[in-house]
């Protein structure tokens, strides 16, 4: 691509959505990005370049006008509203829209393992219907960010309580990880530097760090000076939560069978200073706003292990 094609956004209020708007709203594109909002969406938070397309499901003639021109239509729209994408699928085709990227920011998953899981199954019909439609895509996957991962319980990493959850081989299986820094300035660095056929129908894979659980637990131990209570679950274990529409669990079990990664194809930031796995665990590295609030019940997620 040029930085004369029209890129459009739809989903711009998110976590990580935000960062990615400023930074790609950053970038010396002859054209303004395009926020493609609902009516009822917030913009108080967007940066001042950016042109603003309202858009209503009700209103189909909307949704034509919010496409019309557009080269590139980025998605981060979030897990609650990813069966929006497909409705959006006819629309990309009809306005010949060049270049789709799907929302994913996560794990590439197995047939197998989609078959269990609500969020990587709706990405798979997903791909299926642009493929069908003829609309050329590109998946960008992060592994997990680190907000989630180290400020978070659900892949069994407890920083308020220091303990940690290891699953089946994690302790020298590597986790892949990304800040959310590091991946808005991955979508800038993929979007001003490559053609759109140099991008369609591959899956990029942006990565900062890829720690053990035992690299974890040791940054954890330094951090507080005390060794994290541990737990171990099964392989075993984790698979059949995930069969129960378990995300984290599923998560976990990639950590534990060594299947957590973004794929061969990973894209290198260049000019952007990585962070380490210490600057996050015991300096202030992690975001904030964190990706997930903690509360009491959160907090407590990972009890049953530890009883």
């Amino acid at each position: 691509m040029t930085l004369y094609d029209k890129i459009a956004i739809i989903g711009h209020n998110g976590w990580a959505a935000q960062a990615i708007v400023k930074a790609l709203a950053a970038q010396a594109f002859e054209q303004p990005i395009r926020i493609i909002a609902r009516e009822q969406s917030s913009i108080d938070t967007l940066p001042n370049n950016v042109e603003v397309v309202r858009y209503s499901w009700d209103n189909p003639s909307s949704i034509t006008s919010a496409l019309d021109g557009v080269d590139i239509l980025l998605s981060f729209i979030g897990h609650a509203g990813l069966k929006d994408q497909e409705k959006m699928v006819p629309y990309m085709r009809d306005a010949g829209v060049k270049l789709f990227a799907p929302s994913d920011l996560a794990l590439p998953y197995t047939a197998e393992e989609r078959e269990h899981v609500t969020v990587p199954r709706e990405k798979e019909e997903l791909e299926h219907k642009l493929h069908a439609a003829g609309v050329p895509f590109v998946t960008i996957v992060i592994g997990n960010f680190t907000s989630f991962a180290l400020d978070s319980p659900y892949m069994g990493i407890d920083l308020v309580n220091n303990r940690i959850l290891h699953t089946g081989e994690s302790r020298t299986n590597p986790v892949y990880l990304c800040s959310r820094d590091y991946v808005a300035a991955g979508y800038a660095s993929i979007f001003t530097q490559s053609t759109i056929p140099f991008l369609s129908d591959r899956t990029i894979g942006l990565n900062e760090l890829h720690p053990t659980t035992a690299d974890i637990e040791a940054a954890m131990h330094k951090k507080s000076g005390v060794p994290p209570s541990t737990a171990f679950d099964s392989l075993k274990n984790a698979a059949e939560l995930a069969k129960q529409d378990r995300l984290d669990a599923l998560v976990r079990k990639k950590m534990g069978d060594g299947t957590h990664n973004v794929g061969n194809d990973i894209w290198e930031v260049e000019g952007y200073e990585k962070k380490t796995l210490e600057d996050f665990i015991i300096g202030d590295a992690l975001d904030d706003p964190p990706y997930i609030r903690g509360d009491e019940q959160t907090r407590r997620f990972l009890d049953e292990y530890f009883d």
